[in-house]
């Protein structure tokens, strides 16, 4: 099953479009010949538009910003960086990784929170070398492993192909809960309440090796006293038993496989029965997964039972690496339950 393309403004902040597929032509310099290369593009720009994620258009061609103009479509593109932009900065062109780094730096965004569209090799490479949160090649000739051999996340035949999350808040404006502390107490006293809390990154540090991870400083005391007060669980994608070791405070619920099983504070015992009768059918993609990545150095795949993980943070960000595995700019797992 192909899995969808899709550009989420709780991940990326940015589109980065590379317009050298469709801006090469000298006729383009005439915005009527060019308009309807531009609107796969253009379609995806409304769209993102719409959700506030900032977009910016790169290419070789001196009359890039004069094409948009003129097309009446430079209002969807907050940066513009054409031939001589480029120039005038002492870049080589789009095909220059910096090229998108300084989109970037103009958007006022990261690259690991940007979104590289590109259908040339030295893009895709330059996309990937640069950091970006997701490189979507466009391949136009039928042979997409060209770009997802140049280290493209995925590669999708037309613009259309890719998705636009709508109804999501970034993170940045979803209010800090430490800087409404009398507010939600306010809240709480009048309620029963209960604290969910991850394992990893919150009450762990993120460390490459997953076997590793251990608690906080502080954590301990911190779940004790919390669990004198409400309840508090513990919810995770690693194993129940797993998790119930690493924290090891009695009176908590701990969720593990992300709620597949658990257990409460009087031990009771839950599991997801219907989820239970593929856990062989998981075991056997473990094994086939191992013999398949066993070419790339620092991959490990997990079995955890309602799942099974393939960590590939100690991986080398090498073409082979890229071009068989799901990349994203924080996570250290993917998950396949």
């Amino acid at each position: 099953m192909k899995l969808p393309v899709i550009i989420d403004p709780r991940y990326h902040d940015a589109v980065i479009f590379d317009l050298d597929g469709v801006l090469t032509d000298t006729a383009c310099s005439d915005a009527a010949a060019c308009a309807p290369l531009l609107e796969p593009a253009v379609a995806l720009a409304r769209k993102l538009q719409g959700i506030d994620v900032a977009t910016a258009a790169c290419s070789s061609n001196n009359h890039c910003q004069q094409v948009l103009k003129a097309a009446g479509v430079d209002d969807l593109f907050d940066v513009c960086i054409d031939g001589t932009v480029a120039r005038g900065l002492g870049l080589a062109g789009s095909g220059d990784p910096a090229v998108r780094l300084e989109a970037t730096r103009r958007l006022g965004v990261r690259p690991q929170r940007a979104v590289v569209v590109q259908d040339a090799d030295a893009g895709v490479i330059a996309g990937r070398d640069g950091g970006f949160a997701l490189v979507i090649g466009v391949d136009r000739s039928g042979n997409p492993d060209r770009l997802l051999g140049c280290g493209a996340d995925v590669v999708v035949a037309d613009l259309a192909d890719v998705a636009v999350r709508t109804g999501d808040k970034r993170i940045s404006e979803i209010p800090n809960a430490l800087e409404s502390y009398g507010q939600l107490i306010g809240i709480t006293s009048a309620r029963e309440s209960v604290l969910f809390l991850d394992y990893d990154g919150t009450l762990s540090p993120i460390v490459s090796d997953p076997g590793a991870a251990t608690l906080a400083d502080g954590a301990a005391k911190a779940l004790e006293s919390l669990a004198a007060q409400c309840s508090v669980a513990i919810l995770s994608g690693r194993d129940l038993a797993d998790i119930r070791t690493r924290v090891g405070i009695p009176g908590l619920w701990y969720a593990g496989s992300h709620g597949f099983e658990l257990t409460g504070p009087d031990g009771t015992y839950h599991q997801n029965e219907a989820a239970a009768a593929f856990v062989p059918v998981l075991e056997r993609a473990a094994a086939e997964l191992r013999e398949s990545l066993a070419q790339i150095p620092g991959v490990r795949v997990e079995h955890k039972r309602f799942a099974v993980a393939v960590h590939y943070a100690r991986s080398h960000r090498s073409t082979s690496a890229k071009s068989s595995l799901p990349h994203t700019s924080s996570d250290s797992e993917m998950a396949y339950a």
